[in-house]
């Protein structure tokens, strides 16, 4: 029986690994988004600055 319970333990934990996993990965992706964005966000600002320098805007 003992046995038993400690299979089932290691499959629940082999499953909240793999969820956790799962998690991180989906984490980093959101994280690359945010950062391209906001790499876009400061171009656009930058271009604003320089335009507003320039009398443009």
């Amino acid at each position: 029986m003992e046995n038993q319970n400690q299979a089932s333990t290691a499959g629940k934990e082999n499953t909240a690994n793999k969820v956790l996993i799962g998690i991180l990965v989906k984490l980093r992706e959101c994280e690359q988004e945010f950062y391209e964005q906001m790499e876009i966000i400061d171009k656009q600002n930058t271009n604003e600055r320089d335009a507003e320098k320039e009398g443009k805007f």
